[in-house]
């Protein structure tokens, strides 16, 4: 004997509800994928700006502590090292760009970085210029 049950829906009924609920469960799919997405592109931009701010707080330990024959020289980790200072292209002429002092460049840790990004840059601008101009 087949149980027949009353609130069940039979029929073209049943098809429809069948179709939405396979519609639903797609969609809550989609859903739970699209989350899982952004979860892994934030993680991804986290990561990306807690090295860049490392790299950052790296730079901005760098001292200038002279300029002399041509070379910066700068405090890195305790160290004083002697650095080849560039404006924009390599063969431009420093003195005659003086106004633009900030924009500077040395090679530190791989990359060209801007002398305004040092820390102690805003101290030793006057220097730096005095430097250059009576040097070229």
């Amino acid at each position: 004997m087949q149980v027949i049950s009353k609130d069940k829906p039979k029929g073209k009924e049943f098809g429809v509800l069948k179709k939405m609920k396979k519609a639903k469960r797609i969609e809550a799919q989609k859903e739970h994928m699209r989350r899982a997405e952004n979860k892994r592109k934030n993680a991804e931009n986290r990561k990306e700006r807690m090295i860049e701010s490392e790299f950052s707080d790296k730079i901005s330990q760098v001292q200038i502590t002279g300029y002399s024959k041509n070379m910066l020289r700068v405090l890195i980790d305790g160290v004083e090292e002697k650095r080849g200072l560039t404006y924009i292209r390599r063969n431009a002429k420093l003195s005659e760009n003086l106004e633009n002092i900030g924009d500077f460049e040395v090679k530190l840790y791989g990359e060209m970085i801007k002398l305004k990004k040092l820390s102690n840059f805003s101290q030793m601008k006057e220097f730096l210029i005095d430097s250059i101009k009576f040097e070229g």
